[in-house]
Protein backbone atom coordinates (compact mmCIF):
# COMPACT_ATOMS: atom_id res chain seq x y z
CA UNK A 1 0.00 0.00 0.00
CA UNK A 2 1.32 3.09 -0.42
CA UNK A 3 0.96 6.59 1.10
CA UNK A 4 -0.80 8.10 -1.60
CA UNK A 5 -3.64 5.35 -2.06
CA UNK A 6 -5.39 3.55 0.85
CA UNK A 7 -7.12 0.32 0.50
CA UNK A 8 -9.32 1.03 2.97
CA UNK A 9 -11.93 3.70 2.88
CA UNK A 10 -11.99 5.96 6.07
CA UNK A 11 -14.90 5.11 8.96
CA UNK A 12 -17.21 8.07 7.90
CA UNK A 13 -16.99 7.20 4.06
CA UNK A 14 -18.08 3.36 5.42
CA UNK A 15 -20.80 4.74 7.99
CA UNK A 16 -22.30 6.93 5.48
CA UNK A 17 -26.37 6.58 6.28
CA UNK A 18 -29.04 8.53 4.29
CA UNK A 19 -31.70 9.50 6.74
CA UNK A 20 -35.29 10.10 5.99
CA UNK A 21 -36.20 14.11 5.58
CA UNK A 22 -38.37 13.93 8.38
CA UNK A 23 -36.04 12.75 11.04
CA UNK A 24 -35.76 15.55 12.99
CA UNK A 25 -39.65 16.18 12.89
CA UNK A 26 -39.77 13.07 14.15
CA UNK A 27 -37.33 13.25 17.29
CA UNK A 28 -38.92 16.38 17.70
CA UNK A 29 -42.73 14.74 17.95
CA UNK A 30 -40.57 12.35 20.19
CA UNK A 31 -39.36 14.45 22.48
CA UNK A 32 -42.77 16.45 22.89
CA UNK A 33 -44.29 12.91 23.75
CA UNK A 34 -41.23 12.09 26.48
CA UNK A 35 -42.18 15.49 28.14
CA UNK A 36 -45.66 14.33 28.52
CA UNK A 37 -45.01 10.78 29.62
CA UNK A 38 -42.62 12.27 32.23
CA UNK A 39 -45.72 14.66 33.30
CA UNK A 40 -47.97 12.15 33.52
CA UNK A 41 -46.05 9.70 35.51
CA UNK A 42 -44.93 12.30 37.93
CA UNK A 43 -48.96 13.15 38.33
CA UNK A 44 -49.32 9.42 38.41
CA UNK A 45 -46.74 8.89 41.65
CA UNK A 46 -47.92 12.59 43.35
CA UNK A 47 -51.85 12.59 42.27
CA UNK A 48 -53.44 15.73 43.94
CA UNK A 49 -49.44 16.98 45.50
CA UNK A 50 -48.33 16.88 42.40
CA UNK A 51 -48.73 20.98 41.34
CA UNK A 52 -46.86 21.31 45.07
CA UNK A 53 -44.02 18.80 44.45
CA UNK A 54 -43.46 19.93 40.58
CA UNK A 55 -43.07 23.65 41.82
CA UNK A 56 -40.69 22.77 44.99
CA UNK A 57 -38.75 20.60 42.77
CA UNK A 58 -38.37 23.17 39.76
CA UNK A 59 -37.19 25.92 42.50
CA UNK A 60 -34.89 23.74 44.14
CA UNK A 61 -33.31 21.63 40.98
CA UNK A 62 -32.91 25.55 39.19
CA UNK A 63 -31.55 27.33 42.31
CA UNK A 64 -29.09 24.03 42.44
CA UNK A 65 -28.37 25.15 38.57
CA UNK A 66 -28.01 28.36 39.08
CA UNK A 67 -25.50 27.80 41.77
CA UNK A 68 -23.35 25.46 39.84
CA UNK A 69 -22.65 28.18 36.99
CA UNK A 70 -24.93 27.22 34.29
CA UNK A 71 -25.90 30.22 32.21
CA UNK A 72 -29.26 29.25 30.43
CA UNK A 73 -31.84 26.71 30.33
CA UNK A 74 -33.98 24.64 28.03
CA UNK A 75 -36.96 26.71 29.88
CA UNK A 76 -39.00 29.62 28.69
CA UNK A 77 -37.67 31.67 30.90
CA UNK A 78 -34.29 30.59 29.58
CA UNK A 79 -32.15 32.08 32.92
CA UNK A 80 -31.53 29.41 36.00
CA UNK A 81 -31.74 32.56 38.42
CA UNK A 82 -34.80 33.44 36.80
CA UNK A 83 -36.71 30.73 36.88
CA UNK A 84 -35.80 29.48 39.94
CA UNK A 85 -37.19 32.65 41.93
CA UNK A 86 -40.31 32.36 39.67
CA UNK A 87 -40.89 28.56 41.20
CA UNK A 88 -39.80 29.96 44.74
CA UNK A 89 -42.38 32.65 44.41
CA UNK A 90 -45.65 30.00 43.41
CA UNK A 91 -44.33 27.27 45.39
CA UNK A 92 -45.93 28.84 48.71
CA UNK A 93 -49.32 29.58 46.50
CA UNK A 94 -49.28 25.71 45.19
CA UNK A 95 -48.48 24.86 48.91
CA UNK A 96 -51.74 27.03 50.16
CA UNK A 97 -54.26 25.36 47.50
CA UNK A 98 -52.81 21.97 48.13
CA UNK A 99 -52.92 21.95 52.12
CA UNK A 100 -56.01 23.88 52.66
Amino acid sequence: MSKKGREVPFLEEQMEVETPKDAGQKDAWESLAFQFCKIATFALVFQKYTFFAATVLAALTYWYVFLRGVKTTRCVLKKPLIVAIFWTLIAPIAAYFTFR
